[in-house]
């Protein structure tokens, strides 16, 4: 990889939580259906979509993702990476777009009817009169935003009988935003679909065939033990797992209740206004503070919290939010708020870094270090919350394995077998 004029430079966001050999799939698929010379990854730091820790940490799986084929990953800010499936996929096309460099992006899909997810993109897109009309009547019956939208999106595309099922994947749901917010962009960027390997996203059992990233999770933790998942895992994901495996690892949503109950008990007792947290809606700030005293677990404060129109996914990520800090209201990352953080690269897309660093929309951050000096404004106070985040996270790991204190500031930059973890 010496030459970069005219190169596919393909982009994947994800989570890889942990990678599995799905996600595999997808990286060869990147080579050999865009033709991917190099392969950037913008990957969700320490906390997910859904508003649970990750399994382990970003540094992990970052070297999970560069042993399994990527060549670049690039660390998606917490608040894009908790925020709901709009603004996590419009930030992570942001950041690709904003790297100047990819020409292709490739994701999974559980729909083989490619035209009609570009056709519910589109609509999106242009959010015309008569689907903002109906979306906010289906909201004023209180309907969920995920239930409004699709009654909204019938209106408008009657023909497309088979939307609730389209709708009720969340690839599908993030392949859709994916292609709003190219179209928003108006961006060059070639989008390829590939079709899911194996189990579906909620399936909580190993398949014979792909596992996913949940069932393994659920394993794992069912069974105490990482060896049964040996063959469900590429060699190298096993590897580092393996090695990691009750010392700095898994990180589980349950692992937050002691710190969640402290922040709420302060929250409720100073009269705090929770709306001010993204995500964070009225109604959903009076459930919290009737229940933020008796709960038992995480887990368990969601369940007594969720309503018709308050999904768990939906209460999860504002928890965390108010955890984490993180203010109202979500936001998609654009030229002033956010950067590149390189969080690993393989040392032969060297090159390409240097590309980057000559064609990037915003800064490029290899040291965290260096943040402070670099960046102002709402771009820093977004590298500081994802710095906050992850510092809170490796205190998770201090506590319940004994794990030596980590800090993102004064973290070395790790360099084996042609790997570089920054």
């Amino acid at each position: 990889m010496t030459k970069t004029e005219n190169m596919n430079v393909t982009g994947i966001i994800a989570e890889f939580n942990p990678l599995h050999k799905g996600h595999k799939y997808i990286l060869d698929r990147a080579r050999s259906d865009a033709g991917a010379d190099c392969v950037i990854v913008v990957m969700s730091g320490d906390f997910t979509q859904r508003g649970d820790p990750a399994f382990c940490d970003k540094h992990l799986r970052a070297l999970m993702a560069l042993k399994a084929g990527a060549d670049i990953v690039i660390e998606l800010p917490v608040k894009a990476a908790t925020s709901s499936a709009e603004f996590f996929a419009s930030s992570g096309v942001f950041l690709l777009e904003a790297t100047g460099v990819v020409t292709d992006m490739i994701f999974g899909v559980e729909s083989n009817d490619r035209d009609a997810l570009s056709k519910i993109s589109e609509v999106l897109a242009a959010e015309p009169e008569s689907y903002r009309s109906n979306l906010k009547d289906e909201l004023k019956k209180g309907r969920s935003y995920p239930t409004a939208r699709q009654t909204a999106l019938l209106n408008i595309l009657p023909k497309l009988h088979d939307l609730s099922i389209i709708m009720s994947s969340p690839n599908n749901i993030l392949a859709i935003e994916y292609l709003k917010s190219l179209k928003r962009l108006d961006s060059k960027i070639q989008p390829h679909f590939v079709s899911r390997l194996g189990a579906g996203y909620h399936d909580n059992l190993i398949s014979p065939v792909t596992s996913s990233a949940l069932a393994i999770r659920s394993a794992m933790i069912e069974r105490d033990d990482i060896e049964p998942l040996r063959n469900e895992l590429p060699e190298s994901t096993y590897e580092i797992l393996a090695n990691e495996y009750k010392k700095l690892l898994p990180i589980l949503a349950s692992d937050l209740s002691s710190m969640l109950k402290y922040r709420l008990v302060n929250a409720i007792y100073d009269k705090e206004d929770l709306t001010r947290y993204a995500g964070v809606s009225k109604n959903m700030a009076d459930r919290i503070a009737r229940k933020a005293i008796s709960f038992i677990d995480t887990d368990d404060l969601i369940q007594l919290v969720k309503s018709k129109d308050l999904t768990y996914a939906r209460i999860s990520r504002a928890l965390l939010h108010i955890l984490l800090g993180i203010k109202a209201p979500e936001e998609t990352l654009d030229a002033s708020n956010s950067y590149l953080r390189i969080l690993g690269f393989r040392e032969e897309a060297s090159p390409v870094i240097k590309k980057i660093r000559e064609n990037a929309l915003v800064p490029v951050i290899s040291r965290p270090s260096d943040a402070k000096d670099i960046l102002a404004g709402s771009a820093l106070d977004m590298f500081n919350d994802t710095l906050r985040a992850s510092e809170i996270y490796n205190k998770l790991a201090e506590e319940k394995y004994n794990a030596v204190p980590v800090n993102d500031l004064s973290r070395k930059a790790e360099k084996t077998d042609g790997i570089c973890i920054c």
